[in-house]
């Protein structure tokens, strides 16, 4: 028998690299689904991997989310660009475990940057999902991967740590911590959050003064309209990301891929909030609007990406000369057939930077059954 024949076995995806709807990733992904494989010309995301039952081992060029809610997560998020890593998963009961390792960009000093994280999530699969997650990226000349941080069952801390104090070691790992919530207080009202620690202060008899970095993350939705044919909601978001967040005393190991944040796009040093609106035909289109205002930092990790944190001591948030801008979000996507459908983004902040994206995606090849 071939072992392509085995159902839920092997299967591989590649998807539309400029595309970052998680609806349109499950529409194509395999995962769920009997084995199949499934190829979309212009795109640089794929994955192949074994899945059975309560496991799966897969490896993927592509991104990761992890936290709670719709697009506010803080330390890994899917709107990064993507990455080649290696991910071990499993459901039993209730719990879910998921651990990855991947490798980032290599800079022109020759500095290996590497990603490891792990997390683990219990639900009561009625209303309530919560979570616990811990993220470091390590890096340096030349250097390999570590095999202390390819251990799912470590606590990378500890890892950490011992790096620190051995010859290996000079602080070069950077750790965040990150507890998720996702809470459906009533049937039509969400509730979700996310609190990521950066740089934890161990003894501060040590480390006077010096305080850790934090982010805070919350998104309430209720759904306004909902039957066969039709599903609206509105939605109100609030986001804060301290400054020092997501840096590190060695800029290689801040949060960012390729120059832009590797959790939630708009960085860090940051005040945020916004409301909104999605609809869903279920039959051809999506449509979402979101305004809000957002106040950014002087140390805004967009700004210099790579740069070290100044110091971690407590200060005005946002820090320094910051700036003010409301904004506006658009959407809209719109299925021809099943394989193909267009969509168009608008971003409009202050009246004056635009940015419109227009295009369209088609599957050329979707074969259910590899013989």
């Amino acid at each position: 028998m071939s072992f392509f024949n085995k159902k839920n076995i092997i299967s591989g995806y590649k998807y539309l690299s400029v595309y970052n709807s998680q609806n349109f990733k499950d529409q194509i992904s395999l995962h769920n689904t009997d084995s199949h494989f499934s190829l979309l010309k212009n795109t640089n995301l794929s994955s192949v991997g074994f899945y059975k039952d309560w496991v799966s081992m897969s490896l993927h060029r592509g991104t990761e989310s992890w936290g709670a809610g719709e697009n506010i997560q803080l330390g890994i998020n899917q709107n990064s660009d993507p990455y080649n890593y290696i991910s071990l998963a499993s459901n039993y009961g209730n719990l879910r475990v998921r651990y990855i390792h991947g490798f980032l960009e290599r800079s022109d000093e020759n500095i290996n940057r590497y990603l490891t994280a792990k997390g683990i999530e219990w639900t009561n699969k009625k209303s309530l999902v919560i979570g616990f997650s811990e993220s470091i990226i390590y890096s340096g000349y030349n250097r390999s991967f570590e095999i202390g941080y390819l251990n799912p069952l470590s606590f990378h801390l500890e890892t950490e740590l011992n790096n620190r104090l051995n010859i290996t070691g000079n602080n070069n790992s950077n750790a965040i911590w990150q507890f998720h919530l996702d809470l459906f207080i009533i049937k039509k009202l969400r509730f979700s959050l996310n609190y990521l620690i950066d740089e934890f202060v161990l003894d501060r008899d040590i480390e006077i003064g010096k305080e850790h970095g934090s982010a805070l993350s919350m998104r309430i939705s209720t759904v306004l309209i909902k039957n066969e044919k039709l599903s609206q909601n509105i939605y109100l978001k609030i986001i804060k990301v301290g400054t020092p967040t997501f840096r590190h005393s060695n800029g290689q190991n801040n949060f960012v891929l390729n120059m832009s944040p590797l959790g939630w796009s708009e960085g860090s040093d940051i005040d945020y909030i916004s409301v909104g609106s999605n609809i869903l035909n279920f039959k051809n289109f999506m449509f979402g609007i979101e305004i809000g205002g957002k106040e950014i930092g002087s140390e805004s990790i967009l700004k210099r990406p790579y740069d070290p944190y100044k110091d971690y001591k407590k200060g005005s948030f946002p820090s320094g000369n910051t700036e003010k801008n409301n904004f506006l979000k658009s959407y809209f996507e719109c299925s021809i057939n099943s394989l193909t459908s267009i969509y168009m983004n608008v971003n409009i902040e202050n009246k004056l930077d635009q940015e419109i994206q227009i295009g369209f995606s088609r599957i050329i090849f979707n074969k259910k059954d590899l013989d």
